[in-house]
């Protein structure tokens, strides 16, 4: 056979080579281009995620820088208004004791000032204190220098009352030559005014720039990030290398510089406002302007708006080179990718060998099998259930005849279609019966046939094993209809006979509970009366003939309604539907029941117009209303009011009977018109009713296509209303 030739050629026979095209190529080309797109996508977040540390790591440096500076400025204001220099105008001596142990105090507790100075209007140092190495050093006399030619008490002398002076970050000089080891120093000024000497006293701090760059240097960057601080022209002030940094001071010629290292990121970031990234050959660089001015400026603890004077900004740059950025960055993910992409391949390519190995199986056996499929389907034929089967390993679809007819098919259109939706089911299926995991499983369901009608159906359906694997499925269809039918006839018959027995068995308990209370209460009254005739009076004896005349009454009208359940109950009672005026009716019920409204004094009014007509029973239409009325009556005390209206509404007559009687509560108000539960309600003159007659009244009202409802408040009355149809 050709797959048994196929097979024989080893593993790359022509059906894994079409396989490894078909399939392979395709699949990994398709893999490749998603890795690529999953690189790009990480390398971009990587990439943001770098300019995302590298700004937090500035901003953490320049705020370290501008708390300090902050600080700076809280003692120079602090120190510039001590009362004691005030009081140097006039006691030079005497003051100038107080303020040096003042400054000394000051540099031993904060540490972090080198000296502290007191310059008159020449600039000569009047007080001088040194902070080095933890030793305090006060110079007098012939050791105080004159400060006029050095840049820093010029500017001091340019400054308005408004201003304080920061001088440039740069190296301590003693003595016109730079202080070694070097030492790092910015100077902090503040000019005191005395208008009525007009002499001017200069404080100047110098502040240890080690302190700040210090800060800077340990800062946390990482192994492949170096953290530089620059000043406005360029110049490292913390940089790459020890060497490069005080050029401007330390180097007479050729200075090393930001700016020469690299020119072009330096007229980017020059020409930028204040923060940015740059991205170049010499790899990347995020930097952050830090402008003084602008700074206090806009600090808002500041009270006074007083400016620093000259305006200074620095730079901090962070620089990443190419090599480092590539290494560090982009490798690690390229690498990542890579092994995935390898990985990735060989499996496939080794799912596509087992596949193929797979296939070559299933198809020598979907070959085998093809004859014997040939036989199972002419087998079919011949039985008259609606029969198919399914073939996993050929893919093919069969059926008989008689599934043909069930489906409203031919085979041709079948083939292509799954099982489960070639049928309208009207309920979910309900699995009826299960022999084993293996074998029938048994499926009671309705299927709506081609021609409309719905059939009960039996679906039997069971795997097909070969060597304990399924290769297939076959199902059976037996239509049990007429059984179904049956046995929900009967079901329903059986149903409605049990309800109906519990609810007669429940209505005859309180008939029977009922009947007996009049008959007593009739029968004791009657003993009295024969017995004590003679010593009653005879008041008492009208009361008691009341009350025997109230039983007997309420007894006659509970068998009246009794005998017409009853007779409703046996199917005796038929409707009649004709047209029905009822201002005619409600108003020969009034007069049927005057005496009763006179012996209560019950006024009565109706609200009914002459013509409004409706369509309903008569007789049925009666007993309703002589219920509702009567009840009205039983349930409304002596002087009361009763009124009987009429409307007409969409499709529907209201008839409404109102009274204000003793109400009813709500919990009884929801078993009215049920004959299995009995209200605990009692009318005017201590008697409880079996509610009969508003069951009654229900039947008759829902046998007209109406409907029937009550509105009640405790001790205000109650309203009972019910619908008939229009003509």
């Amino acid at each position: 056979m050709p797959i048994v030739n196929e097979m024989s050629k080893g593993p790359f026979s022509k059906i894994f080579v079409k396989n490894i095209i078909r399939f392979f190529i395709p699949v990994y080309f398709l893999l490749i281009g998603g890795i690529i797109l999953f690189t790009s996508i990480e390398i971009l977040s990587q990439i943001d995620e770098y300019k995302l540390v590298q700004e937090n790591l500035l901003k953490e440096n320049s705020m370290l820088i501008k708390n300090t500076l902050d600080n700076i400025y809280s003692d120079l204001c602090f120190m510039s208004e001590l009362p004691e220099i005030s009081e140097y105008y006039y006691n030079p001596e005497h003051s100038a004791s107080v303020l040096e142990n003042i400054f000394s105090s000051f540099v031993n507790n904060k540490k972090i000032y080198m000296q502290i100075r007191l310059l008159d209007s020449l600039g000569k140092e009047t007080i001088r204190v040194d902070y080095k190495s933890d030793i305090i050093t006060i110079t007098r006399g012939s050791d105080l220098q004159n400060k006029s030619n050095r840049y820093y008490f010029k500017q001091l002398k340019k400054m308005r009352e408004d201003q304080f002076y920061i001088s440039e970050f740069d190296l301590n000089i003693e003595k016109g030559k730079i202080d070694y080891p070097i030492s790092p120093v910015i100077r902090f000024g503040k000019t005191h005014f005395d208008t009525i000497r007009n002499q001017n006293l200069y404080l100047v701090l110098n502040f240890s720039g080690n302190n700040i760059l210090k800060d800077i240097k340990e800062s946390p960057d990482n192994q492949f990030t170096k953290c530089y601080l620059l000043n406005d022209k360029g110049y490292y002030l913390v940089g790459p290398k020890v060497e490069y940094e005080w050029q401007f001071q330390l180097a007479s010629s050729g200075h090393v510089t930001f700016k020469k290292h690299y020119p072009r990121e330096w007229g980017g970031i020059k020409n930028s406002v204040s923060h940015g990234h740059i991205k170049s050959k010499n790899g990347r660089f995020t930097f952050l302007k830090i402008d003084i001015c602008e700074h206090f400026s806009s600090n808002n603890f500041l009270t006074n708006q007083i400016t620093p004077f000259p305006c200074q900004s620095w730079l901090l740059v962070s620089h990443t080179s190419r090599k480092n950025f590539n290494q560090y960055i982009i490798a690690p993910i390229i690498k990542k990718y890579s092994i995935i992409t390898f990985l990735t391949g060989i499996l496939v390519f080794f799912g596509v060998r087992i596949y193929t190995l797979f296939r070559i199986q299933q198809l020598g056996e979907r070959e085998r099998r093809q004859l014997h499929y040939q036989f199972l389907n002419s087998l079919i034929e011949t039985i008259p259930n609606p029969i198919f089967y399914i073939d996993h390993i050929n893919n093919e679809f069969g059926c008989n005849e008689g599934f043909e007819v069930l489906t409203g098919r031919n085979r041709k259109e079948l083939k292509n279609m799954k099982i489960e939706k070639l049928f309208d089911k009207p309920n979910q299926q309900k699995k009826v019966q299960k022999l084993g995991t293996k074998t029938v499983k048994v499926t009671e369901t309705k299927l709506r046939y081609p021609d409309g009608k719905i059939h009960n159906h039996l679906y039997y359906k069971a795997p097909i094993i070969s060597k304990g694997n399924n290769i297939g499925l076959v199902g059976v269809f037996t239509d049990i209809t007429s059984i179904r039918e049956t046995e929900e006839a009967l079901r329903k018959s059986e149903h409605q006979l049990r309800q109906a027995n519990k609810t007669k068995d429940r209505f005859f308990s309180l008939i029977a509970h009922d009947l007996k209370n009049p008959f007593h209460a009739v029968m004791g009254l009657a003993h009295l009366l024969k017995t004590n005739f003679n010593s009653i009076s005879d008041e008492d004896k009208i009361s008691i003939a009341d009350n025997i005349l109230h039983s007997t009454d309420n007894t006659f009208q509970l068998l009246i309604n009794l005998l017409e359940w009853a007779r409703l109950q046996e199917g005796k009672i038929h409707f009649k539907k004709e047209i029905l005026n009822l201002s005619e009716l409600i108003v020969h019920n009034i007069e049927l029941m005057q005496a009763k409204f006179t012996e209560k004094e019950l006024t009565v009014t109706h609200d009914v117009s002459y013509d409004l007509t409706a369509a309903g029973d008569k007789n049925m239409v009666n007993t309703i209303l002589r219920n509702l009325i009567s009840n009205a009556i039983k349930f409304t005390e002596v002087g009361g009011r009763i009124h009987i209206a009429a409307r007409e509404t969409f499709k529907f007559v209201e008839v409404s009977v109102t009274d204000t009687g003793i109400g009813i509560n709500p919990e009884d108000l929801k078993t009215l018109f049920r004959i299995d539960k009995r209200s605990a309600v009692t009318d005017t003159e201590g008697s409880q009713g079996t509610g009969l007659g508003l069951v009654l009244c229900k039947e008759f009202v829902e046998m007209n296509k109406g409907s029937i409802w009550a509105e009640s408040k405790v001790g205000k009355g109650s309203v009972f209303y019910f619908s008939l149809p229009l003509e």
